[in-house]
């Protein structure tokens, strides 16, 4: 079976790692380990899905995600700014029972409105479609 990976307009590493994962599931699945957050290496971990569930299971899905989060065709790691990657370590370090998808989708949200507020106050974008 031969599969192409999508790249927009160049090669990247969030793009293969998500692509690879799609390749192997349901089989097998690759998470990021989150403690490499903020290192200069990510880490990643490739288990077998039931073996996954067995780790769910015995350690439970918040617990287990905190600290090995799924990856989806929605996941940033290596494409995290500066800001992002701190917010993230700052939100993760005083919420210590969430999920870290949760923690990303919020920073997700305030990197959003962050672009839209600069977008507003340059003219790029009126009142209506900023708040819509």
């Amino acid at each position: 079976m031969q599969s192409k990976i999508q790249y927009e307009e160049e090669m990247d590493r969030d793009t293969t790692i998500k692509y690879l994962n799609d390749f192997i599931k349901p089989q097998y699945e690759i998470r990021w380990f989150i403690e490499s957050l903020g290192n200069d290496t990510l880490c990643f971990v490739s288990l077998k899905s039931d073996e996954w569930e067995m780790l769910e299971e015995e350690f439970g899905k918040a617990k287990l995600n905190r600290y090995f989060t799924p990856i989806d065709f929605e996941s940033k790691m290596f494409d995290l700014n500066i800001d992002e990657v701190y917010s993230l370590l700052e939100l993760r370090s005083k919420n210590e029972n969430l999920d870290f998808s949760i923690l990303a989708d919020w920073i997700k949200i305030l990197t959003k409105e962050k672009e839209l507020k600069v977008q507003k106050n340059n003219d790029k974008i009126d009142l209506k479609n900023y708040l819509y």
